[in-house]
């Protein structure tokens, strides 16, 4: 117990606050690099607000500001780990690639590359792949072979649901008709602006013609066989045109609204329930000191008069009334009962109105 309040008393000063601010960021940047953004979530809720609420922090004001800091600082350092890690080519580009419709199990389409990975604005790249015409489905001939480069992940046309329209795609492609038997290479160059990050994808267009005898007529099949890329994008990343601080600026923005809207907008969220729920138990504790308060009688404006220590408190006249014996009229000696002011029998009046003890007559 000694530990944990000298801990609680370490995080209310200057470089306590620090501390705990800096834990924060570096648990969320950990976890939304390392494990995604949605295990960033619960990180930033334990070491934002469930951490720091135990320690005694539990002003919402206070919270809030972790919150903000723990959002805005670890969106630089999240976006250094992932340009670093889009300025490096994948561990498996470059190597041969598996295509659907093929026969035997062998791709059509294999050792797919890119080359160079980094240029500056305006540099030529190359790209090229191995077109197996021989592992077409049954009847098939190669016909096009297209390439796709763009900044928006696995697009094959000028508008995507996922980026919109507008963003910059170059198609290229080359007929491949002659190519039927064996392996052929087809090699692209194409000069892309920058500074961008780029991905690609091929696909051959192949077709396969079937003469129809009832109609004398040719009817022509079209199939189309992409890449298979081992990614939930559908495209391999690259090339990227400018330097590492360009690249840096470009995912900045992205990286810092994921933070904000994944882990930020639920870390806000609970910060309204623990504020809900502190207005709840203020508002039943103020319920509860008007309840008890209300339970003592009022006192008068007059104080009231102490006698001695140890002396009983002297009874009010309506009581001493009540207590006080019968007396006789002074008059007739009839036997008059207490709080009368007149005597009954005679109609003679007391004295003192029945208020004062009426002395016994004697004979």
């Amino acid at each position: 117990m000694q530990r944990a309040a000298s801990l609680r008393a370490f995080v209310q000063t200057r470089w306590g606050k620090l501390a705990l601010v800096a834990l924060a960021v570096l648990t969320l940047s950990a976890s939304f690099y390392y494990l995604g953004p949605y295990f960033a979530i619960p990180t930033l809720l334990l070491f934002g607000l469930g951490l720091p609420i135990y320690l005694g922090w539990k002003i919402p004001r206070q919270l809030a500001v972790v919150g903000l800091a723990a959002i805005l600082l670890s969106g630089p350092i999240i976006n250094y780990g992932l340009t670093s890690q889009a300025m490096a080519p994948s561990p498996t580009f470059g190597s041969s690639t598996d295509l659907s419709n093929t026969t035997n199990g062998l791709p059509v389409l294999a050792n797919a590359t890119e080359g160079p990975y980094n240029g500056g604005g305006g540099s030529t790249f190359t790209f090229s792949v191995e077109i197996h015409a021989d592992r077409l489905p049954s009847n098939y001939t190669p016909d096009q072979m297209w390439l796709y480069v763009s900044t928006c992940p696995g697009a094959t046309g000028p508008s995507s649901p996922f980026c919109g329209s507008g963003y910059p795609f170059y198609p290229v492609n080359q007929t491949v008709v002659n190519d039927t038997k064996g392996s052929t290479t087809v090699t692209f160059h194409l000069a892309l602006p920058g500074p961008n990050i780029w991905w690609w994808q091929m696909g051959l267009l192949a077709d396969r013609s079937i003469l129809n005898v009832t109609t004398n007529k040719t009817n022509t099949t079209y199939q189309w066989i992409f890449l298979e890329v081992n990614n939930a994008y559908g495209a391999v990343q690259g090339p990227i045109t400018g330097t590492w601080l360009s690249t840096y600026d470009l995912l900045l923005p992205q990286t810092v609204i994921d933070v904000l809207f994944y882990p930020g907008i639920v870390f806000y969220l609970a910060l309204l329930v623990y504020l809900w729920l502190k207005r709840r138990e203020a508002s039943k504790k103020a319920a509860r000191a008007a309840a008890g308060g209300a339970s003592i009688p009022p006192t008068s404006g007059a104080a009231p008069t102490v006698g001695a220590p140890g002396t009983p408190p002297a009874a009010s006249s309506a009581d001493s009334a009540a207590r006080r014996p019968e007396t006789s009229c002074p008059k007739c000696g009839a036997v008059v009962y207490p709080k009368e002011t007149q005597c009954w029998k005679c109609g003679a009046p007391l004295t003192g109105g029945g208020t004062a003890p009426l002395r016994s007559g004697s004979s």
